[in-house]
């Protein structure tokens, strides 16, 4: 189940955008099994601050594609993408705080990542923001939304590509 999530992110973001040419020769090498060529090629985009390869080496790490998994590392990954806007990356993120993988679990920052997913239309990420709602205080929704509405994306990846932010990178 976890494959098929990861595998599913993967071809979403294909299908989602125009896909690069080091992104697209990741995700064949991802697809063939080749988990190392993959990681190799989504590195070099991710380090020089492309989402979609940040999202991507994030899921190679929280499902331990060709190495073990690193719960750490992928949310890392995801938070780098998540700052810039990207919503699978806030969905991923927020999940992770919820369960407390890779990070020190917290209900509010699971909230406000999940919250900014779904306000931008992620089915999933108002599921899960909704299924968490009830188990929160007052005061923990207060200060998630504190947190939402003083958020703004950081840096956006590739100049001229479309991402996940629903506006063209500027």
């Amino acid at each position: 189940m976890k494959w098929a999530a990861f595998a599913l992110t993967v071809s979403l973001y294909l299908l989602s955008s125009p896909a690069w040419a080091d992104f697209a020769a990741g995700a064949q090498a991802y697809d063939g099994g080749d988990y190392e060529t993959a990681f190799v090629e989504w590195t070099a985009l991710a380090t020089s601050g492309d989402a979609e390869a940040q999202v991507a080496i994030g899921g190679l790490y929280r499902f331990g594609a060709g190495r073990d998994p690193d719960m750490v590392k992928a949310a890392y990954w995801y938070r780098r993408a998540a700052i810039q806007g990207d919503i699978i990356a806030q969905l991923n993120l927020g999940e992770l705080y919820l369960a407390g993988m890779g990070v020190e679990q917290d209900p509010v920052e699971a909230y406000m990542w999940l919250s900014l997913a779904a306000a931008r239309g992620n089915a999933w990420a108002t599921a899960k923001r909704n299924e968490l709602s009830p188990l929160l205080t007052r005061d923990q929704i207060s200060r998630a939304l504190t947190r939402i509405n003083a958020w703004r994306p950081g840096r956006p990846g590739r100049p001229g590509r479309p991402g996940r932010t629903g506006r063209p990178d500027r």
